[in-house]
């Protein structure tokens, strides 16, 4: 395991005077051929960093294991913004750059382009998106829903995207935020449902409880989608505000709210690459 010491920010853009930085991953055996990889942005949460992320989660190793290149970009004083138009919109634009940047210098798979983000980084997702259209193939939000009314309004309407979301129902955010106009979990699932055409009775599975000790169970929810863009849904019952199954506990670090407890029934990046690496543009 590589030291949180190691793993500092590995690039940076200038962008209108501005420098922005991110940590990038090339998968092992990036440089023996000329395979064009997949790319996963994983957005890290509010307060933190991209190096944060790749310490916290460990998808770097997934990226080796599976192939595929991973980038995780740093938010201006390590928060994604929601509340400043114009901060949100240099955020975006950022993302978008550092997208184009990687396409010019990497053989990315331009049609193989996924977006992770958990907390803040979740909801900062769902604007994103929006920003980018055509380039995204599939989305997952961890730990949050979206926003009532997002950036752009009606004039920038969500296309059709497939999404995994993952949320526990002890998660301070699971019932949404009404002062912050914040959907819940169930109210974020069925706007996604909506908009990708999906089936309304799901594939229902219980997940074996492999970790009896952790305080929760999983259920998911397979949604087939007319259009191409199902919705899987794993509802984490008696979870906490977590990435599942992370390579620390968030609540060794975190004292200021009660996250609630940590699940470790299922290997969660490779459930996101698994389900993600299902769809191309």
């Amino acid at each position: 395991m590589l030291s949180a010491c190691a793993l500092r920010p590995n690039g940076s853009l200038e962008i209108e005077g501005r420098k922005r930085t991110y940590s990038l991953h090339l998968p092992a055996g990036y440089g023996e051929s000329e395979v064009h990889y997949p790319v996963v942005f994983v957005l890290h949460g509010n307060p933190s960093s991209g190096w944060q992320m790749q310490w916290y989660t460990g998808m770097s190793k997934t990226a080796d294991d599976n192939g595929f290149i991973a980038v995780y970009p740093d938010a201006i004083d390590k928060m994604w913004q929601f509340d400043d138009g114009q901060r949100m919109e240099e955020e975006v634009h950022f993302v978008e750059r550092l997208l184009e940047h990687l396409q010019s210098t990497y053989r990315v798979d331009a049609t193989r382009v996924y977006f992770v983000g958990i907390s803040g980084g979740s909801l900062f997702l769902s604007s994103l998106v929006k920003a980018l259209p055509g380039k995204v193939a599939a989305i997952s939000k961890i730990a949050a829903g979206r926003f009532a009314i997002e950036e752009g309004g009606d004039e920038a309407p969500q296309q059709a995207m497939p999404v995994l979301l993952m949320m526990g129902t002890d998660d301070y955010l699971f019932p949404g935020d009404v002062s912050r106009e914040i959907l819940s979990a169930e109210e974020t699932l069925h706007y996604w449902l909506e908009r990708n055409r999906c089936t309304t009775d799901p594939l229902v599975r219980h997940l074996p409880d492999s970790d009896p000790e952790d305080g929760s169970t999983v259920t998911t929810f397979a949604h087939k989608s007319d259009v191409g863009a199902d919705v899987l849904f794993y509802r984490i019952e008696g979870g906490g505000h977590h990435w599942p199954n992370s390579r620390f506990d968030a609540r060794t670090f975190y004292k200021k709210r009660d996250l609630g407890n940590l699940n470790k029934d299922f290997e969660t990046n490779q459930v996101l690459w698994d389900f993600l690496s299902q769809y191309h543009r």
